[in-house]
């Protein structure tokens, strides 16, 4: 038993460790070291300039004793933020290596609106809000809850489960700790022990016994953080870790006292004789049982989920990887007036044009978001597929299909499948309707030219944004289009969306400077690294689950192992004269088996229900022949020992 605990307070310790990490690191990624408090700029009326602006925020952190920076966002691909201080009075946190101070000259060409990290004791937020909006500027003042960061990152990272597992598994261990010494508490309560003293004494070999266990942890936690350098600040790291352990040894702690309820109120005889309170055990073992399964049945959904979407990104991998040169422009959620809207559609139109003449952008627009019907062919949101010239170019040519369109300059070509054509009438008037819609007054009004095929086809989508990314469109009505066709709106929105993918890092970066727009851009990403990260995370989520269901799995186990016992403890006496009377396994535990295996059944039949997935069928069919498997071993070993203990008294 102590090399299973000690098994299971590292494998604990190993998950805490994991999960302190992983925060840490989001936290670095999202906030700045330290920072508690985000002031968001929202919105700017321009009655003050910039320079006031930020000679006001200047004056605030001085005489408000804070440290305010201004985090901005960036396209280098070696920098995670751009960051400027106010209060050089101040000193500044220690940065990692991917963030970057700016000057003030820099900071002067960056837009006043986004988040502000806020350092400092204690200030007057009102007042804050109130001289920023005498510059005409609209700010919220927000504290960071770290706990709600926590318990993101927890659920982001399928990390529950886990921590779950190994919880119900040190339940069992106290409680068949407390089982092994039921008869030895009894007989000191008989010698005038208190409850208290037991525990008293149970705790200082407990308490000796952690105390090494963390001195050996930690000192090997502060060794592997200063050798690996894996947080910017290591000492918060290690606090974090140490408060971790602690939380975690107090719920210990409160568990193993809960292990004590099993007999505080059961008389000395009946301890002595060995009548525990199986009642109680039962239902804590049966209630753990049914959590377990349920666990088990989403942890299988889960995996079964990100399996197939790992195996979907690597069935398109001849699609994806031909896009090693290309980038998708992300653009930062800022709230703009109406007016600064419509300016930066016009620029993103200008780029778009730029581009597109250049061969340098490719526009495959779709409505996964709306998961359509695959005959339901409307322009907003129906199986239709929106693209240009140079994808239609770079697709033939790639993936050698041949799509029978060419552009038009008079005419705006439709490609209709197979089963569209009985509804082109409808087609040709919703689609007319949604292009004068989408005109702006200089646009050319031009005829729709539709085109028939008798062929299915599907066109891979390129898509990392929606849930039906790394798929394909299975028949799908073709919209080509170029950039005279419609208005700013509906090229700027294909940006926002990733619908357009730019050639070369360095042009695209190049374009978004010369119209102006780097302070609406957050990032300019490779889409095979998107792919790329998609695929990494998808492996990690179905290692860290795979591991959760093998926890959970183990406790599976000993859950029906510790109910096997407790039944047979209960019922000995009966068992073994039907034993000697010639009952075999089947009939002299047919009440048992039926009820324990009906149990199984039963959350089998709520989870299919519930979850309508075939795979759970499997998983339960599996979980009863395991079942049976351990029962009937079980329950043999017990019978055999208890008739050996039988004919050694005769």
């Amino acid at each position: 038993m102590k090399i299973i605990k000690l098994t299971l307070d590292i494998i604990t310790l190993g998950i805490i460790t994991i999960l302190v990490l992983v925060f840490t690191l989001r936290e670095e990624q999202e906030l700045l070291p330290g920072s508690h408090t985000i002031l968001n700029i929202s919105a700017w009326d321009y009655s003050h300039n910039k320079q006031e602006i930020y000679e006001t925020i200047e004056s605030i952190s001085q005489k408000e004793n804070i440290t305010i920076y201004k985090s901005i966002s960036n396209t280098n691909q070696n920098t995670d933020k751009y960051i400027y201080s106010f209060n050089e009075e101040k000193p500044k946190f220690q940065n990692h290596i991917r963030y970057k101070y700016i000057n003030y000259d820099t900071l002067l060409s960056k837009d006043v609106r986004g988040n502000y990290f806020v350092m400092g004791d204690s200030f007057d937020s009102h007042n804050i809000k109130q001289l920023l909006q005498k510059k005409g500027v609209e700010s919220e003042i927000v504290s960071l809850n770290k706990f709600v960061l926590f318990l993101s990152v927890i659920n982001d990272k399928g990390l529950l489960f886990p921590m779950t597992s190994i919880l119900i598994l040190h339940v069992f261990y106290f409680l068949q700790i407390a089982n092994i010494k039921f008869k030895e508490y009894g007989i000191k309560k008989l010698h005038g022990y208190s409850i208290s003293k037991i525990i008293s004494e149970d705790m200082l070999k407990k308490c000796l016994y952690y105390t090494s266990l963390l001195s050996v942890f930690l000192i090997s936690i502060i060794i592997l953080s200063l050798v690996l350098d894996i947080s910017d600040n290591n000492f918060i790291f290690i606090v974090r870790v140490f408060l971790g352990v602690i939380i975690l040894f107090s719920i210990l702690f409160l568990i193993s006292l809960c292990s004590y309820t099993l007999f505080i109120k059961t008389d000395i005889p009946l301890i002595i004789k060995g009548k525990k309170p199986y009642t109680l055990l039962r239902m804590i073992t049966v209630s753990f049982k049914i959590i377990i399964l349920f666990v088990l049945v989403i942890l299988l959904v889960q995996n079964l989920s990100s399996y197939h979407e790992l195996k979907k990104i690597k069935e398109t991998e001849k699609y994806w990887t031909k896009l090693d040169d290309y980038y998708v422009i992300e653009v930062a959620p800022l709230k703009y007036t109406h007016s600064e809207e419509n300016d930066i559609s016009k620029k993103f139109h200008k780029l778009i044009s730029n581009t597109e003449a250049q061969r340098e952008s490719l526009l495959i627009r779709h409505n996964n978001l709306y998961h359509p019907q695959p005959t339901n062919y409307t322009p907003e949101n129906g199986n239709v597929i929106f693209l240009n010239s140079n994808f239609i170019d770079f697709y033939n040519s790639a993936f050698k299909t041949q799509f029978e369109l060419s552009d038009s300059k008079n005419t705006i070509d439709l490609l209709l499948p197979p089963k569209a054509h009985i509804f082109q009438q409808a087609i040709k008037k919703d689609f007319k309707d949604w292009i004068n819609f989408q005109r702006d007054n200089d646009n050319q009004i031009k005829e729709i030219n539709m085109k028939q095929t008798n062929d299915n086809f599907e066109i891979y989508t390129f898509d990392t944004r929606s849930s039906l990314k790394n798929n394909f469109s299975k028949n799908p009505l073709v919209v080509l289009i170029d950039t005279t066709d419609l208005g700013d709106n509906f090229y700027y929105s294909s940006v926002t969306q990733g619908s357009y993918l730019f050639k070369d890092y360095e042009n695209t970066n190049k374009y978004l400077k010369e119209y102006g727009l780097e302070d609406v851009v957050s990032g300019v990403t490779n889409y095979k690294d998107i792919v790329l990260k998609d695929f990494e995370e998808l492996n990690i989520k179905i290692l860290i689950v795979s591991i959760s269901v093998l926890l959970s799995f183990i406790t599976l186990v000993l859950t029906i192992i510790f109910d096997i016992q407790q039944y047979f403890e209960k019922n000995i006496k009966f068992l073994m004269i039907r034993k000697i009377h010639g009952f075999n396994l089947i009939k002299n535990n047919s009440k048992y088996l039926l009820l324990s295996n009906g149990l199984v059944i039963l959350v089998g039949v709520i989870s299919i229900t519930v979850m309508k997935n075939s795979a759970i069928l499997l998983l339960f069919i599996f979980i009863i022949i395991i079942q049976i498997l351990i029962q009937s071993i079980y329950i043999n070993k017990l019978e055999k020992n208890n008739l050996i203990n039988l004919k050694e008294l005769e």
